[in-house]
């Protein structure tokens, strides 16, 4: 730690993690006696910040395997836009369609490398054609350390049909009531008050299985969460 109060150290995702003691302006620089204090602390904080991105870590990479279970390829990307875990399934679609640009991840087509949510992919000879979904992370499930901020996922242009709930729990950390009122409410087509009479619940506990979802999903109305799911399916 310097004299000013800071400290930094690399972490597992290759980003730098730094630490700041900060006091008055006019009190001048940190006294000798409080530095050497404070850098008998420095080893037991780069533990701290190592194991939390670590544990963050193992989180990605269970959110990017998730979604292989059903056959989707899939990568979390940090704030920005690396990858920072990626499934099996999506590595086979490097490079022929994700490649792995200067400074972010992005889509072998230029002209679908566009930044959009929502994007067909044309086929080539080593890959079908895909629509690429980019799906925003807002959930308090990710590690704090980590700064997971996307999940990029390559859907077949073939898929059809409801979000798998092995996806909705990899990928947002639902429980398995949540995810089934999810699923629901994800077709667009009943009120809370129906999906509650459909799923035989209250219609409170419909309600706090919603609020808990879109604490999980970073949505604020029933709109932005069916926006959300369609999003994952072409």
């Amino acid at each position: 730690m310097d004299r000013c109060g800071r400290a930094a150290h690399a972490r597992p995702t290759g980003d730098t993690f730094a630490v700041t003691v900060q006091k008055p302006f006019q009190a001048g620089a940190i006294p000798a006696a409080m530095l050497r204090h404070a850098n008998a602390l420095r080893p037991h904080l780069a533990r701290s910040i190592l194991f939390s991105a670590r544990i963050g870590l193992d989180r990605a990479r269970a959110a990017a395997d998730a979604p292989e279970v059903v056959g989707l390829p899939a990568a979390v990307l940090g704030a920005n836009g690396r990858p920072l875990a990626a499934n099996a399934l999506f590595e086979a679609l490097m490079p022929a369609v994700a490649v792995e640009r200067r400074t972010r991840i992005g889509l072998a087509d230029r002209r679908a490398d566009s930044g959009t949510r929502s994007v067909p992919v044309r086929s080539t000879e080593g890959a079908a054609a895909v629509i690429a979904h980019l799906i925003p992370v807002r959930r308090s499930a990710f590690d704090v350390f980590v700064g997971a901020a996307s999940v990029l996922l390559l859907a077949p242009v073939a898929a059809r049909g409801p979000v798998d709930a092995r996806v909705l729990e990899g990928l947002f950390d639902l429980t398995p009531a949540e995810t089934q009122l999810c699923r629901v409410i994800g077709d667009g087509r009943l009120t809370l008050p129906e999906t509650a009479r459909t799923l035989s619940i209250s219609y409170i506990t419909a309600r706090v299985h919603l609020r808990a979802i879109f604490d999980k999903t970073g949505t604020a109305r029933q709109a932005e969460l069916v926006g959300l799911l369609s999003a994952m399916l072409p």
